[in-house]
Parts: C-alpha cells; structure tokens; sequence
C-alpha cells in the first residue's frame, strides 16, 4: 500500500472510501495534515472545517464539515462528519 486507508462518512453517505496520501484537517488544537506512518491520534474537527485530502492518483478533493471526529490508527484514517445540506430556493 502506497498510502493510508482513508473512510470520510456521516451517518447518511460515505463521501470517499480508498487509499489516500495525504488528509489535513483542522481541530481544535490547530492544523493537522496526516500521512502514511503517523502515530495514533484521535481529534474533534473544528466546526464548519475543510477536510483536504489527496487520493493515491494525486487527485486533490475537499469537503466541509459542519463538526465531526477524527481517528487514525494502523495506516486507517477514519472522519465520522455532520454535514449540512443548503437547498436555494428561487
């Protein structure tokens, strides 16, 4: 495995589920990025944070998360995020 296995869901979607290089998130003790190899962690997100990560073919993606945990533990990366959808009404 080149990178880390990384799992970004809510109670209602999975959002990304694969291999990732690299995930920065922000939590309440500042910005964190993560990468294959780190040591164990658990965090709470910030609220209303941006999730960046990088898929293991360089593909950079984000998501907003209103709040959410984050765990990483034996190269597995998992962000259990509340999400809020905003419809526009014309």
């Amino acid at each position: 495995m080149k990178g880390f296995h990384l799992t970004i869901s809510s109670a209602e979607n999975i959002f990304y589920q694969g291999e990732a290089r690299f995930c920065k998130i922000q939590t309440q003790i500042g910005q964190l990025g993560i990468e294959k190899g780190h040591e164990p962690l658990m965090a709470i997100l910030n609220f209303n944070s941006t999730i960046v990560y990088r898929t293991i073919k360089n593909e950079e993606k984000s998501i907003l998360a209103e709040s959410g945990l984050f765990d990483f533990r034996n190269n597995i990366c998992t962000l259990t995020i509340s999400t809020q959808e905003v419809n526009k009404l014309n």
